[in-house]
This record gives structure tokens, sequence and C-alpha cells, in this order.
């Protein structure tokens, strides 16, 4: 989990470096799709439990780096 944080406040740096943005789109359904995407397209559900974890903790992962991008944006840093 302490690598989770640590890189997700290292994408939410990038993304603020590079001028993105963040909208309700990407908060509520970036971390939907990328689960989606990992679980069905990539066929993480062959991996059983594991590919139920990896998903659902990627797509976590997605969430909060939006969120902190939010946060980066909204105290101006």
């Amino acid at each position: 989990m302490k690598r989770l944080d640590r890189y997700s406040t290292l994408a939410a740096k990038e993304l603020l470096k590079e001028k993105k943005t963040y909208g309700i789109f990407h908060i509520v359904f970036r971390p939907a799709y990328t689960f989606i995407n990992m679980y069905l397209m990539r066929l993480g559900f062959l991996e059983g439990y594991y590919g139920f974890v990896l998903s659902v903790l990627y797509s976590f992962y997605t969430f909060l780096k939006y969120i902190k991008l939010r946060d980066l944006q909204g105290s101006g840093s």
C-alpha cells in the first residue's frame, strides 16, 4: 500500500507537469474502466482471486492518481 501511495503521487505530479486536467469522468468512470479493462479485456479473471485483487488495486491506484491531481491543482503546488 505504501508503494501504491508513492506511485500514485508520482503519477499525479507527472500529470500536473503535463498540464493534464481532471473531471468527474476521471474520478468516477476511469477507475471502473480500468477494472473492466484489466479483469475482462486483459483476461485477469483467468488468474482467479489474484487477478481480481490486482484489478481492484490498479483501479484504486487510478482513482488515487486523479484525486491527488485534483488536490495538487487546487493547492497550486
